[in-house]
């Protein structure tokens, strides 16, 4: 693993023993990951545009590894074990979204570090670490920890009617097709409908 502080940041991967460009600007590790949570588009029609974010005209032949390489860029030089330990952890709770915390995510870099996230020529990697370092005093941080809490018997009444407010205020927007889910969930219990297909579909 790359060491942040002493080493110079990638600005190309190795695919095949050939170096290629990749684009590290932040704004494109933002884009690769919105459009790899949206569920609008099929999972097939995700690899080439994710492709071309990084590679931009000079994709290499070699899909699979190009790939391997922009995903180890990506996740900023780590291991695989620790990737799937954190990929697992972040599957059971989203806690930010880069539209709809936009605001946040940048009054807060301005806050802490004084980078106008407007013009900043970041690295990715860079990036990643400021973000993961949020003071937990700035409103982004606040925002997540609201999402994040666990409302539990133990709280007192006035501590349960708060985080459950500051969770309807600030809920991550679900898509669409988990808006129907929920919806036609809500529709089968009323109706007494099957909930086997609903509920084992995933």
């Amino acid at each position: 693993m790359m060491n942040l502080i002493i080493d110079e940041l990638p600005t190309s991967v190795s695919v095949d023993g050939e170096d290629y460009y990749i684009n590290f600007d932040f704004r494109i590790g933002i884009m690769f990951e919105q459009l790899m949570l949206d569920k609008s588009i099929d999972q097939e029609d995700k690899l080439f545009p994710a492709l071309h974010l990084y590679y931009g005209d000079d994709i290499p032949r070699n899909v699979d590894e190009a790939v391997a390489a922009l995903m180890w860029f990506y996740h900023c030089g780590e291991d695989d074990d620790s990737v799937a330990k954190k990929a697992h952890k972040a599957a059971e709770k989203r806690l930010y979204d880069y539209d709809f915390d936009a605001p946040y995510i940048y009054s807060a870099f301005m806050e802490q570090y004084g980078i106008d996230l407007q013009d900043a020529p970041l690295h990715w990697w860079k990036f990643r670490s400021m973000f993961k370092s949020l003071r937990d005093d700035t409103e982004f941080r606040k925002i997540m920890g609201y999402r994040a809490v666990q409302i539990t018997s133990s709280m007192t009444q006035s501590q349960k009617d708060f985080y459950t407010k500051m969770k309807q205020e600030y809920a991550l927007p679900v898509s669409r097709d988990e808006a129907q889910k929920n919806q036609d969930i809500a529709d089968a219990l009323m109706n007494g409908g099957d909930l086997s297909k609903l509920l084992g579909g995933g």
